[in-house]
């Protein structure tokens, strides 16, 4: 199953809500999004309780070296593909889907 959000503030709205301990999320994230960015939307997953449910893809058309450096530091991130996404970043959005949820 997916759910798509256009906004960090609704996605999180989402997650509080639906909080589920057996309940597995793959979160494809830009960093520059209107209202919450998606670094502060890092921050606020962080610490939330189900954080060890989550792996955030970060998809952004940013090309600067420090916004890949900055999202190393955050446990979450599992990669950072650059937009335009190409055929094998989906090969690596599902390597991370079935390393860490055993999908098939």
């Amino acid at each position: 199953n997916y759910v798509y959000f256009t906004g960090a503030k609704d996605g999180l709205a989402y997650l509080d809500k639906c909080n589920d301990p057996d309940t597995r999320y793959l979160i494809l994230l830009d960093i520059n999004m209107p209202g919450m960015n998606g670094w502060e939307l890092l921050d606020i997953l962080e610490l939330r309780p189900y954080a060890s449910q989550i792996r955030v893809i970060l998809v952004s058309s940013s090309e600067n070296e420090s916004d890949r450096l900055k999202a190393k530091k955050y446990k979450l991130v599992y990669s950072f593909l650059s937009k335009p996404l190409k055929t094998e970043h989906f090969d690596i959005i599902k390597e991370i889907a079935n390393t860490n949820y055993n999908l098939d």
